[in-house]
């Protein structure tokens, strides 16, 4: 299990929904270039990027890199297991209130096109302190 006392909290505070997806799917994958185009549909160098710097930010490296393909360390095994449960519990609050009785829709003005398709593909945007049952969100449209 991961320890979360055992880290700064300026740490867990950077770690974000988005970074965990991005290393579940190149752990799963095996390969950054695969997992960037066949499965995230990002860029092969933005999604290195978002790996280095989760790492930095924990201060662990998850993998070992080599030419074609990418091998979890023993952090990278214990933190898979931790990002799988964390984006579960998300996907099941999501699933939980999408369909909440009263919920109320956000006014039509704060609509656009960009947040319709960010919303759509993304649900919404977390930051997730690791180690604390705590995330917050920014509001969800509903329709």
């Amino acid at each position: 299990m991961f320890l979360a006392s055992a880290c700064p909290q300026a740490y867990l505070d950077a770690v974000e929904l988005r970074h965990l997806r991005y290393f579940v799917a190149v752990a799963e994958m095996e390969n950054v270039s695969r997992a960037a185009t066949e499965k995230l549909h990002v860029a092969q160098s933005s999604l290195s990027r978002q790996i280095r710097d989760l790492e930095v930010e924990i201060g662990v490296q998850l993998l070992e890199r080599t030419a074609k393909s990418v091998r979890l360390t023993d952090a990278g095994r214990a933190f898979l297991e931790e990002a799988r449960a964390i984006l579960k519990h998300a996907d099941d609050a999501v699933l939980k209130v999408r369909f909440w009785p009263n919920r109320f829709p956000i006014s039509q003005s704060l609509r656009s096109p960009v947040s319709e398709s960010y919303l759509s593909r993304d649900l919404f945007h977390h930051r997730v302190h690791i180690g604390e049952s705590q995330t917050t969100r920014t509001p969800f449209v509903f329709r």
